[in-house]
């Protein structure tokens, strides 16, 4: 029921913004990149996570207002795989000093962008939210899902390719 919801009032947003525009473009890129994991668990004296390696695309739409310009909504999706290790677990039946697991994450968010536009380089800073789902398969055990809200703010620099293309540099925080 939420997730419809959701959806629904995100595509209402992106339309009724669009009808008030003075002009409206696309803009979209693939997504790539380093990510950190800060996990904490209570079973174990800490979590080790290398870091892994994140890809995706996103999608931007950006309004022109009579009151604001370059203005828009970024629809963001990311996934990220790798393994990491559980040190000192406490309720590993065999008593070993580091587990190994294996991991998946998964982002999908929204966000409420604002461009400082150039000729060629877009500045540009967002915030909005998000959900987070990070699969841990442990071995020789079911694995399990942890599905999250997020906050995400994010600050970056788009070099525009074409119209409607771009690559850029994207610093994102989530909590």
């Amino acid at each position: 029921m939420l997730q419809r919801f959701s959806i629904g009032l995100a595509a209402l947003l992106l339309v009724s913004t669009g009808a008030l525009a003075i002009e409206q473009s696309w803009l979209f890129g693939p997504q790539g990149g380093p990510v950190w994991f800060f996990l904490f668990d209570t079973d174990c004296d800490k979590v080790d996570m290398p870091v892994a390696l994140a890809y995706g695309v996103h999608a931007t739409r950006v309004f022109d207002f009579q009151w604001v310009h370059d203005f828009g909504f970024q629809i963001d999706f990311l996934r990220a795989s790798g393994e990491g290790w559980k040190v000192n677990p406490r309720d590993d039946p065999f008593d070993r000093k580091r587990v190994r697991f294996a991991y998946s994450y998964y982002f999908a968010s929204l966000s409420a962008t604002y461009f400082m536009g150039g000729r060629f380089f877009d500045p540009f800073f967002s915030g909005g939210f998000g959900a987070t789902v990070l699969r841990v398969d442990q071995t020789r055990r079911l694995p399990t899902d942890e599905v999250d809200f997020t906050v995400n703010l994010s600050g970056g620099v788009d070099f525009r390719i074409a119209k409607w293309l771009s690559i850029g540099i994207q610093q994102r925080y989530l909590y």
